[in-house]
């Protein structure tokens, strides 16, 4: 059976997935009944639990340990009895002994197989699957995963727009073709930009024609998309569709466009009668410009006209409408009627010109995308459930579960209505296998709580889909109020959310999703009276004059809640955006400087938090920039070159962090900018150069230590950061750079919540929290915006075009009011109603986060028109609490009295009477109250970043600190650790010059090696190994099997000093040797072809190389001499010393 728990805010979903999960570990069902199982090992291994993240993943992990210790008998001093106890004995019809005996045993079994232990994120789990079934996805075994998409499309689009840089020389026909189109579809774009007199520059990565392009692939590589992506896909990339398709939009719009102005000069010559005297500004204005062919005040006047067609002073002044001949206005309003025929297909003709060049772009970026992907070996983290789509399938079960190496029989999926469609379809045909076999199941979701669609989730999923699928096999819990508990808050917050969202929900016709929103008060609550506080500002919009009213009422209830006993951590700030979150911190901190009787606040949020925001870290990143900016562009009397100005910055930035002033700091670095920056030059010698190297000598050398001290976990995470990026292959300078510029700044610290400070965050990151006290100052969101770019399906569409071929299966349209007049009105109605949807479901998460007090103020509803309940939220609030009458809440009281005990019968709170003057006020004030056990938290100290030179490491670890060049042996050993550096010849000057900077080449030695060197690599015979090869690596291990005279098996490793794949798909081993000839040279050549052959090379070629002679060897293969091994074997490699 397959248990759907719509689990309200506060129900408890936590609670009842763990008892699920620890019913099904120690239980065991036969038909419709548990038992306690007795028998049975390692049960745990048959059960998957599907968290949303990380965190609650972790949570649920030790809250499953921590409750089976306590049945098992477990306990510490701040332990109670598990709260599971009775239930469980009573589902299992066992005694208290025989289920603690279980749990320990399950428990044990438990802890020695935590690896099995099967609680991740959805994630996480399709991951793994995911690596298991590598072959059958055509994916190597050790691929990365890249989490986020916008480095993969940032990226895409950077490399698309390179190619314009390529000489048309050096690319084949084919590429040539497909640069002529994206220069095409760039042109049409920038002549958008200069019809909207908007500015660009095609070659600056910060531009909006790049971000633009990068913003749109963002938007539109959703689950859409990739449901679709067969069609789209085999649509774009027929180029000569796109531009016949263009063609008939453009000549389309032209018709409509003649069409209007035609009208609009008709129009004008019914008027031509009337002087200015007579017609309203928005009449002359409009239709002038209209048959002027200037469309840039249009359709605004004709639709303010069309929508108020019964009121005659929006067409003429007030004097002359009196004075209208009969007939004149019913000609006048027959000629705007002919003009707006047209007006919503021109729109939507211009709505498809404005992103057709999207459309021809989009298959160069998907291109460059999975260019990207395999060059670096990866899988972007959005395409794990597409990918496995394509390989799990119901008929395939059993293999799945035999390469998994365990069959799962139960399935507990938590946060359901996030769930997407496509990561449903991956886990559906395990759950129908598990249904097969009588298995239960637990979906928890709330469609309530449904706030990130824009991530793909699909609520669909829980409130029909599901329910649709497994008719017959499922059962509902948490649609009805006796099901319905609210565990977290107090009386009076409760009532007033029941009352509040039933009202909206029947305001807006949304029932049938808000159906189970009323919630009973939990009977520890019923006595805890809280306080909610709702505060209309009689603003228009938002801004200082909003702030200063809300955020004072705000700063007000702060100092009171501090006073009555609460602790900043039991406070929380909520708000929709950073912006406003930004403003209130600011406010706060105002309001402690001009008043020294306000609380000191300690103000922890996102933005307060991300790395980007350190001081140390930005000058950290201000000297990185130094480092590579280039030296180009001399300086002179008007010109200043990159290098300077990136010294200028770094030095204001180091000025700024050790606490200057300002224009303190701006002075020194007018004054040090021309100075040579040392840096520069420590890196030029740097042994080992690599990005966490260069930051260790940065913080070394430019970080005070008092700003170590204090910035000490930015700058350890920002280590962390620059050595996870490196890991992943592009770990160049200007590459991170790039990366961080584009938004690596933003990663912030999670932070714990044992932190004495008042938290100030977005609704959605509050999902999942519950915080004592909740304000949220600026209730100002709007409702439906629905402005957005999206998919739509056209296959119906444009019945203008004959050649039903050319037009798109789907098209990207930007959302707007006029589609509800077009072939489009059915998906633009469920897009707009899916996002006033979102919306809502964003304010019930936002106002169901209080425990005891919760605290609004709200914009001012925007019209006065009775019929207005959406437009932003202060007009559903409003709205909802003048309905909420006394009547209102006996009526819905009314339909649960059968279903509830007399004393839970006060489910609803009369609202209307007791809001005055735009202030509505339950309950009362409150004081802290301690009811909860917690134990203390003892806060440990990490120590100070603490940075170390990476050469001094590197150079200790080198065998050649003692070597003499004039010493024979040790000549050959320095010439050999030259020649391992080169791969190319033209690597020969730098290897050499490595080894000079580190005192273990004579300078006077230096030049003359420099140009043996280079002589012996561009001889005749030997050129072909280091240029023009396909593949080359140079002292790299062969491990081998060895069997000995005594049968003892070994594993042992050797190393040739260069393999070279050729062109003519051989491969050339090369020794080098620098002295005397000898024998036994061909046969460790010889061995080494040997493992090259056994790995299943069958053209493999062996030389040795005496490049003081300039002689070279060929080694002649022969299969059956044995292993050779020097007299002094060493793992790493045979010495060399002649």
């Amino acid at each position: 059976m397959l248990t759907v728990y719509k689990a309200s805010a506060g129900s408890g979903k936590t609670f009842t997935l763990t008892y699920e999960y620890i019913k099904l570990l120690l239980g065991k069902k036969d038909e419709d009944s548990y038992h306690l199982c007795k028998e049975g090992r390692e049960r745990h291994r048959s059960i998957l639990a599907v968290t949303f993240t990380n965190k609650a993943t972790a949570e649920m992990k030790q809250r499953i340990v921590k409750e089976l210790a306590l049945l098992a008998g477990i306990k510490t001093d701040d332990d109670d009895e598990s709260p599971y106890i009775k239930s469980l004995i009573k589902d299992f019809g066992c005694s208290q002994a025989e289920l603690q005996e279980r749990a320990r045993i399950a428990l044990c079994e438990l802890l020695f197989d935590y690896g099995f232990f099967n609680i991740s994120t959805i994630d996480s789990f399709f991951q793994n699957i995911l690596r298991i079934f590598a072959r059958e996805a055509e994916l190597t075994g050790n691929y990365d995963v890249e989490l986020e998409d916008n480095l993969a499309i940032m990226s895409g689009v950077s490399d698309l727009f390179s190619t314009l840089n390529a000489p048309l020389s050096s690319i084949d026909s084919e590429v040539a073709k497909r640069r002529a189109m994206l220069i095409y579809w760039l042109k049409k774009y920038m002549k958008a930009l200069f019809e909207s007199e908007k500015g660009f520059n095609l070659f600056n990565r910060s531009s909006n024609i790049y971000g633009s392009i990068v913003k749109f692939v963002k938007d539109m590589y959703k689950d859409e998309f990739k449901i679709n992506s067969e069609a789209i896909l085999e649509y774009v990339q027929d180029e000569e569709k796109i531009l016949k398709f263009e063609e008939l939009i453009i000549a389309e719009r032209r018709r409509l466009y003649n069409l209007m102005t035609s009208s609009a000069r008709r129009l004008l010559e019914i008027l031509s009668d009337c002087t200015e005297a007579h017609l309203s500004q928005t009449t002359r204005g409009t239709i002038k410009s209209v048959a002027n062919g200037i469309m840039k005040e249009f359709p605004a006047g004709i639709t303010k006209i069309l929508e108020n067609i019964d009121d005659q002073s929006i067409r003429y002044t007030k004097k002359y409408i009196s004075q209208v001949p009969p007939g004149f206005d019913e000609l006048y309003v027959d000629a705007i009627y002919a003009i707006h025929e047209n007006v919503q297909k021109f729109k939507l003709y211009q709505n498809v010109s404005d992103n057709i060049y999207m459309l021809g772009l989009l298959s160069g970026v998907l291109r460059e995308i999975d260019r990207y992907r395999q060059e670096n070996n990866l899988i972007l983290l959005s395409d794990t459930n597409d990918i496995l789509k394509r390989i799990i399938s119901e008929d395939e079960l059993p293999f799945i579960y035999e390469r998994v190496g365990t069959a799962l029989k139960h399935f507990l999926i938590d946060e359901f209505q996030d769930t997407s469609r496509l990561q449903w379809e991956n886990l559906r045909p395990l759950i129908s296998e598990s249904l097969s076999q009588n298995q239960d199941n637990l979906i928890i979701g709330d469609e309530k709580q449904c706030i990130y669609r824009f991530r793909d989730s699909d609520p669909t999923l829980l409130q029909t889909q599901v329910g649709a699928q497994y008719e017959g096999q499922i059962t509902e819990r948490g649609n009805d109020i006796s099901s319905n508990t609210n565990w977290r808050s107090s009386a009076d917050v409760v009532r007033f959310n029941n009352t509040l969202f039933t009202a909206i929900a029947g305001e807006l016709g949304l029932e049938h999703l808000y159906g189970n929103v009323a919630q009973q008060v939990s009977p520890k609550r019923r006595g805890h009276r809280g306080y909610v506080l709702f505060n209309r500002v009689n603003v228009s919009r938002t801004g200082s004059e909003y702030n200063e009213i809300a955020f004072d009422l705000m700063a007000k209830e702060i100092k009171r809640q501090l006073e009555s006993g609460y602790k900043q951590s039991d406070i929380a700030i909520l708000v929709r955006d950073g912006i406003h979150g930004r403003s209130a911190i600011a406010y706060l901190l105002e309001k402690q400087n001009s008043d020294p009787q306000y609380p000191r606040l300690k103000l922890l949020s996102d933005g307060a938090l991300q790395i980007g925001n350190s001081n140390a870290v930005r000058l950290i990143v201000s000297v990185l920039r130094f480092l590579e900016s280039p030296e180009r562009g001399a300086a002179g009397k008007y010109k200043t070159s990159d290098s300077e100005v990136s010294r200028f910055l770094s030095i204001f930035e180091q000025g700024v962090s050790q606490g200057l002033e300002l224009n303190e700091a701006l002075q020194i670095a007018l004054k040090k900018r021309k100075e040579t920056e040392p840096l520069a030059q420590i890196v030029q010698s740097m042994e080992c150069v690599s990005l966490s190297s260069i930051v260790d000598i940065i913080i070394s050398n430019y970080v005070p230590q008092e700003l170590i001290e204090n910035d000490n976990i930015y700058i350890s995470a920002f280590q962390d950061v620059i050595i996870d990026f490196a890991s992943r292959g592009a770990g160049d300078l200007r590459s991170f750079l790039k990366w961080w510029d584009d938004g690596g700044y933003k990663m912030g610290l999670s932070f714990p919540d044992s932190i004495d400070a008042i938290k100030v965050i977005t609704i959605h990151k509050s999902k999942g929290l519950e915080f004592r006290c909740v304000h949220i100052p600026v209730a100002a969101w709007e409702m439906i915006k629905n402005t957005d770019v999206k998919w739509f399906h056209s296959a119906n569409a444009f019945p203008e075009i004959a050649d039903r071929s050319v037009v798109p299966p789907f098209i990207p349209l930007s959302g707007a009011d006029y589609l509800t007049s077009t072939a489009f009105k059915e998906q633009y109605e469920r897009n707009r109603d899916a996002e006033l949807v979102d919306q809502l479901n964003a304010t019930y998460v936002a106002f169901t986060r209080a425990v005891d007090e919760l605290i609004v103020s709200y914009r001012k509803p925007s019209s006065s028109k009775e019929d207005d309940k959406v437009g932003h939220v202060g007009n559903l609030i409003e709205n909802a609490i003048i309905v909420a009458s006394e009547a209102f809440c006996k009526t819905h009281e009314a339909k649960f009295r059968d279903k509830l005990k007399p004393e839970d019968r006060e489910i609803f709170v009369s609202l209307a009477d007791k809001f005055e003057d735009g202030i509505l006020k339950i309950g009362s004030p409150t004081t802290y109250v301690d009811d909860e056990k917690k134990k203390k938290v003892e806060i440990i100290k990490v120590p100070n970043y603490y940075s170390v030179s990476h050469d001094e490491v590197w150079n200790n670890s080198q065998i050649e600190d003692s070597l003499d060049i004039t010493k024979p042996r040790d000549r050959g050993i320095i010439l050999h650790a030259i020649m391992n550096n080169v791969r190319r010849g033209a690597d020969v000057p730098v290897a050499v010059a490595r080894y000079a900077y580190r005192n273990q080449l004579p300078k006077a030695e230096a030049d003359e090696i420099c140009e043996f060197l280079q002589k012996a690599v561009s001889g005749d015979r030997v050129s072909k190994w280091f240029d023009g090869y396909k593949q080359v690596i140079t002292e790299r291990k062969i491990y081998f099997r060895y069997t000995d005279e005594k049968n003892n098996e070994m594993i042992l490793n050797k190393r040739p000093d260069r393999v070279v794949w050729t062109a003519d798909g051989g491969i050339d081993i090369i020794d080098y040797k620098f002295g005397r000839t000898k024998k036994d040279y061909l046969c460790q050549v010889n061995s080494y072809m040997k493992h090259f052959h056994e790995m299943g090379h069958d053209l493999v070629r062996g030389y040795v190389w005496y490049l003081d002679s300039g002689q070279i060897d060929e080694v002649e293969y022969d299969p059956d001499m044995p292993e050779y091994f020097p007299k002094s074997y060493e793992d790493t490699k045979n010495s060399d010393s002649d």
